[in-house]
């Protein structure tokens, strides 16, 4: 056991030495280990504070990296962090994170961050089918972000990627975050045990954040439990209160349980406003050529709480419906229908829509709504919406 101690620390010497000696002008190059048991996080943040300054960190695609702690962005100003190898989480630090709320990428008050891979070799593995086969569930204990974008942080992108198997929420945006950049990526999760909530699974969360910008991406959620469910699970999709200006363009969604909604309330704590006095905002979002596999393909679908939500300019087109339904309103989804809070939620819910567009709808999508009064549960809702050209198994 010494001699393994011994060895895997002169590994981890090498690779500090290597990222201490850069192989070319403000370019660290990170070394793996080479040992599963041993964390590659803080090489990898001693390079983001050696190159993280306008520099570029490169983490070649012959190395396996092990995550146990969080990878800190914070010194990351006009870097460039490329991925070309394999980083794994350690299952045995999953519990770790969620107990404690952490994000494994920590994008802080940050500017001018590129995670990319050059060649799309890159892979983030969470590791989590574990943690998907838990025994015990609680709302408490999971739900932290994977990549975290926060804190007024600006000209993030992050591209060519694949994130698989993350632990609960691939990225979560808020904190006045701005010019926010996603292209070119892959996120799977296989194995997400369907007992548990349908919504723990996120690849995109989104509050208080503006200027979004979302295209190329592939998106499938996989689930089984031991009854050989298969159910569809997890959220593509999530814009809570504070969300602008965003665009989603050319996006797969598949067998999720949410595709792109407005999701009052998702964000955990809540940045929704409680106050009955007080509104809840979200305003000119664009989902353009997505296609959708799942249970709730668009829409909006909502947590409760006491203040009123303003939803304005938000369309959904040109959108193709392989499975479910292709467009809802349901201002208490999240609120259990067995109990007392559900008839409360609904005599109470307050929306102001304006500028609510479902147009150039292909696929399993029936006939569009023709009630007037469409999404309108009581009299504090007022709701203008318009479908347009929906074209069933087209």
């Amino acid at each position: 056991m010494r001699s393994l101690t011994l060895l895997g620390g002169a590994v981890a010497l090498l690779a500090t030495f290597v990222v201490a000696r850069p192989a070319a002008e403000n370019t660290c190059i990170v070394a793996a280990n080479g040992f599963e048991a041993i964390d590659d996080s803080p090489a990898i943040n001693d390079a983001l504070t050696k190159c993280g300054n306008g520099g570029t960190i490169v983490l070649p695609a012959d190395q396996y990296y092990s995550i146990y702690t969080p990878i800190d962005f914070s010194n990351c100003h006009n870097c460039d962090f490329q991925i070309e190898g394999k980083l794994i989480m350690a299952t045995s630090a999953l519990l770790s994170f969620a107990k404690y709320d952490r994000s494994v990428f920590t994008i802080a008050n940050a500017t001018g961050v590129r995670i990319r891979s050059i060649t799309g070799s890159g892979v983030i593995d969470g590791n989590a089918y574990s943690w998907y086969r838990r025994t015990n569930w609680s709302p408490k204990q999971g739900g932290y972000p994977f990549v975290h974008i926060t804190d007024t942080s600006s000209n993030i992108s992050v591209s060519n990627l694949h994130f698989k198997d993350i632990q609960d929420r691939v990225f979560l945006l808020q904190g006045n975050s701005s010019d926010l950049h996603f292209s070119d990526l892959r996120i799977t999760a296989d194995g997400i045990n369907g007992i548990y909530a349908s919504f723990d699974n996120f690849a995109f969360e989104m509050g208080e954040v503006s200027d979004v910008s979302v295209s190329n991406l592939d998106i499938e959620f996989n689930q089984k439990n031991n009854m050989g469910d298969t159910r569809p699970v997890g959220t593509c999709f999530a814009f809570d209160h504070g969300t602008s200006s965003v665009s989603i363009t050319n996006v797969s969604c598949r067998r999720a349980w949410m595709g792109a909604q407005v999701v009052f309330g998702t964000i955990i704590p809540s940045v929704v406003p409680t106050s009955a006095t007080s509104a809840a905002l979200i305003q000119n979002i664009t989902v353009t050529n997505f296609t959708f596999a799942g249970s709730h393909a668009t829409g909006v679908n909502s947590w409760w709480n006491g203040s009123k939500k303003v939803i304005r300019g938000v369309t959904w087109e040109w959108v193709t419906v392989e499975e479910g339904s292709p467009a809802d309103f349901d201002p208490c989804y999240a609120t259990a229908r067995s109990t007392s809070y559900w008839p409360s939620c609904m005599k109470a819910a307050a929306y102001e829509v304006r500028d609510l567009a479902f147009r150039h709808f292909r696929g399993r999508v029936g006939s569009p709504p023709t009630d007037p009064n469409w999404g309108e549960v009581n009299g504090f809702m007022d709701v203008e919406t318009e479908f347009v050209d929906w074209v069933a198994d087209a």
